[in-house]
């Protein structure tokens, strides 16, 4: 599915919308991590929000959230830039910087490019959970299956 198929089912919620592509040969540079987290801090909004990671051809290959909503009604503030940069578990007792995934996966999937659109809420009405939620079950009713690198939900 399409990034702006998807997107144009929800536009009344989505308030701010950008993206930056990653090119591959961001990772042939001296330093691949400290070039992606420039690009990320340059285009990605500090707010909460949802963002999807697309291929080079608008596909969607993942949805995420940034942003918890507490029992208190305050939000745990991780923001859709600080997401992109986090790490995203560990190999072998290390740390996987989210940077090393994506030029993991653009390894794997042969993508010159990879775009993140980020969704940041000009209001904090909405639940970034529940919006990826309605994301991902608007993805599986179309295509049967969550997006590639969406393990669970």
């Amino acid at each position: 599915m399409k990034t702006n198929e998807l997107l144009a089912r929800h536009l009344e919620i989505i308030g701010n919308q950008q993206s930056v592509h990653i090119p591959s040969h961001l990772f042939a540079e001296n330093d691949p991590n400290y070039q992606y987290r420039c690009l990320i801090n340059e285009y990605l909004p500090d707010g909460i929000g949802v963002y999807l990671w697309s291929d080079s051809e608008d596909n969607i290959i993942y949805i995420g959230k940034a942003g918890t909503l507490k029992t208190d009604g305050t939000y745990k503030q991780h923001t859709i830039r600080q997401r992109n940069l986090a790490t995203r578990g560990k190999v072998n007792g290390r740390d996987v910087l989210t940077a090393n995934y994506v030029q993991q996966i653009m390894m794997n999937d042969e993508m010159p490019f990879m775009t993140i659109t980020a969704l940041n809420f000009d209001t904090e009405e909405i639940i970034p959970a529940f919006f990826e939620a309605q994301l991902l079950q608007d993805y599986y009713n179309i295509e049967r299956e969550l997006p590639k690198y969406n393990k669970s939900f």
